[in-house]
């Protein structure tokens, strides 16, 4: 022994900070803390009540605040645009199942035309004369010789005509009594208010070699054909999702990593305060809605400029205030090749087949929050949002404006959103919470400052939660923007052909 040894005092063996071995007893193995929901209290209160503040005020803004009435066009079409856009998909429907039977379908698989036409009427929540005219015009085509039964669902409107409607009325009493009767103007008129449910009731007497009706069951056809494939590739998807999601909880409760995003990394406030200022920027537009601005340049001018100063703040911030180097400060957000892009891609979309078992459980609360809405009275003038304004753009867009929708959706929308919210965002919250706690106020932010019905918000965040996964599960942004972009290619191309 050495002259220190010697002299050193005894040790404490119940000193914490002896060294193993020391004392008679080995000392006990303590367990790991459990997972708390504030772990680590790295992100302030101000930080969050500050995203709590934008995200009400943009909340606030899509779904309580009236927009002002647009200049009056010299030529208006009467209706709800985004109900005859639903109409439209069912009316096709409906047109592909008599085609079905014209051609000997199996017995059972076509329903009744009357049983169908009702439930339509049904689901409209206020039968307008849009609607109605819609649904003559369905039943004229169905059923040519049933006169009476088609002026019964052109007189069976809900509300009182707008001044001017009624002569569009009119004209559909003379096309039923009198096809080919109405003036080449009258016809052009007809056209213009009826979109495309003036096609089933303009050749409704035509033969079944009319080039006009082959051309009209073409469409109905390329909308099947694209129904169908659909429906198969989210079954076959949602089946592989459901697999893939059980191996990986299996995984997970063995011990093994399954997630390759480092919640150490770079994370800091100014990746909340990034997102912050992006969403109140994009939300800015808001105030001149809610001052009631009347300004026709300012106001065309506030969407896109805030549009871009909202980005440029919010990656700049990101970027310009966290920690390490430029390409570690770029890596933390998700903005980096991770193991290759072709196999991230491929990642994509397979981490999407894993979101729609995800987003099937949202949607099943949706359609029970639907369900439920429908026993509570609608409150007078209100006018609840029944989907996203870009669904209505495509009613009458030409081919190359419905193309740079498509673009925007499938490629702009997922490439800002997932940078955003699973970069920025994401990287902010994972800094003081767990996957599950942080992917969920991400997800309620990501669903409420969307523009949809508020009882969609449910399978938005699921949505928004299962994009989630995927940037934990790949930590690249690449596969959940290439999960993102399918699915809304998906719908958007599936809009396009429902209203060509």
């Amino acid at each position: 022994m050495s002259e220190n040894s010697e002299n050193s005092e005894p040790t404490d063996p119940t000193d914490p900070l002896a060294p193993i071995g020391v004392g008679d007893d080995p000392p006990a193995v303590v367990p790991p803390p459990l997972p708390t929901v504030w772990r680590h209290c790295r992100v302030s209160l101000f930080a969050m009540l500050g995203l709590f503040v934008v995200v009400a005020f943009v909340f606030w803004g899509q779904h309580f605040l009236d927009e002002p009435e647009p200049p009056a066009l010299e030529h208006i079409r009467y209706g709800n645009i985004a109900g005859q856009l639903q109409l439209v998909l069912q009316g096709k429907m409906i047109v592909g199942q008599g085609l079905a039977a014209e051609k000997g379908g199996p017995v059972g698989v076509v329903p009744d035309i009357d049983t169908s036409l009702t439930a339509m009427a049904d689901q409209v929540e206020t039968l307008d004369g849009a609607a109605a005219r819609a649904l003559a015009a369905l039943h004229f085509f169905m059923k040519p010789d049933d006169v009476d039964g088609a002026l019964a669902r052109l007189e069976a409107v809900q509300q009182e005509l707008e001044p001017g409607e009624a002569e569009i009325q009119a004209m559909v009493r003379q096309q039923i009594n009198s096809p080919g009767t109405l003036t080449p103007k009258q016809l052009d008129e007809l056209q213009y208010q009826m979109h495309w449910f003036a096609h089933p009731l303009l050749l409704a007497r035509e033969n079944q070699s009319h080039p006009d009706r082959q051309k009209l069951m073409l469409n109905v056809m390329l909308l099947f054909i694209f129904t169908a494939c659909v429906a198969v590739c989210f079954t076959v998807g949602f089946l592989v999702g459901l697999v893939l999601l059980a191996m990986a909880a299996v995984r997970h409760a063995s011990g093994l990593r399954i997630f390759t995003f480092d919640e150490a990394q770079g994370g800091s406030q100014a990746h909340l305060w990034a997102f912050i200022a992006y969403l109140g920027l994009m939300g800015s537009p808001i105030l001149l809605i809610a001052l009631k601005v009347e300004n026709p340049t300012l106001t065309a001018l506030a969407g896109p400029v805030a549009f871009f100063l909202s980005i440029l703040a919010g990656v700049m911030i990101a970027i310009g205030f966290s920690r390490g180097s430029f390409g570690e400060r770029t890596r933390a957000l998700g903005l980096h090749s991770g193991r290759g892009i072709f196999r991230e891609i491929g990642s994509g979309i397979v981490g999407y087949c894993c979101v729609l078992p995800i987003t099937a459980i949202g949607g099943l609360v949706t359609l029970l929050l639907w369900w439920l809405t429908s026993f509570f009275p609608a409150t007078e003038g209100a006018e609840p949002v029944t989907g996203h304004p870009i669904g209505e753009m495509f009613f009458d867009a030409s081919a190359l404006t419905r193309f740079l929708l498509l673009l925007l959706a499938a490629v702009g929308a997922p490439l800002i959103e997932e940078t955003m919210f699973r970069g920025v965002l994401h990287r902010g919250l994972r800094r003081s919470f767990s996957i599950p706690v942080a992917g969920l106020i991400a997800a309620i932010c990501f669903a409420a400052v969307h523009p949809q019905d508020i009882v969609a918000l449910p399978v938005l965040a699921a949505l928004a939660f299962g994009f989630m996964l995927i940037r934990e599960w790949r930590d690249s942004l690449i596969a959940p923007m290439v999960a993102h972009g399918l699915h809304n290619g998906t719908l958007m191309l599936g809009l396009w052909i429902g209203t060509m």
